[in-house]
């Protein structure tokens, strides 16, 4: 009984770690949805924030929460991704880097679910172009839910396998 008992947890444990780490075609992910203050998966590397600003002219004066990037196919060797988020029209990304970690080894075609991330620079959108809103330095920023009324933000990616 004792026997049966420890086989069984064994097997619990052992279907519990690998369905905890699943593997996905990269080509086959057709939206990734990226959160402020959640972290992505590792398997062979330590979890990262799915959101990092690494720069820019605007760094640190805002942060978006929700970046939704969506596969537009492969350059041949890369998945190209367009991504989305909803921020006030003073800003817009600059340079941008998704990564994610691949699943058995930097280059395979299998990442690990959930383990993408997005590196981006913030800039401010310069005066007169179409991203730019006055606002004057008593207005308050808009709330969360009213800015999915902004216009979009369109952004090309290039997919980089993670190779940590």
């Amino acid at each position: 009984m004792r026997f049966k008992l420890i086989s069984l947890f064994t097997f619990f444990i052992l279907f519990a770690s690998i369905y905890a780490h699943s593997k996905v075609l990269l080509k086959d992910v057709t939206t990734l949805t990226l959160q402020r203050g959640q972290y992505t998966k590792g398997r062979r590397s330590q979890p990262v924030p799915q959101l990092r600003c690494v720069g820019g002219s605007a760094q640190g004066q805002y942060a978006p929460a929700v970046v939704q990037c969506y596969n537009r196919g492969s350059d041949g060797r890369d998945v190209q991704w367009e991504c989305r988020a909803s921020m006030p029209k003073e800003y817009e990304f600059g340079r941008i880097s998704v990564t994610c970690e691949g699943y058995e080894y930097p280059d395979d075609p299998f990442i690990l679910a959930g383990s993408c991330g997005l590196e981006y620079e913030l800039n401010s959108a310069p005066i007169g172009s179409a991203q730019y809103a006055k606002r004057t330095p008593s207005a308050p920023f808009e709330n969360e839910e009213s800015q999915l009324l902004n216009p979009l933000h369109h952004l090309i990616l290039h997919l980089k396998e993670c190779t940590h």
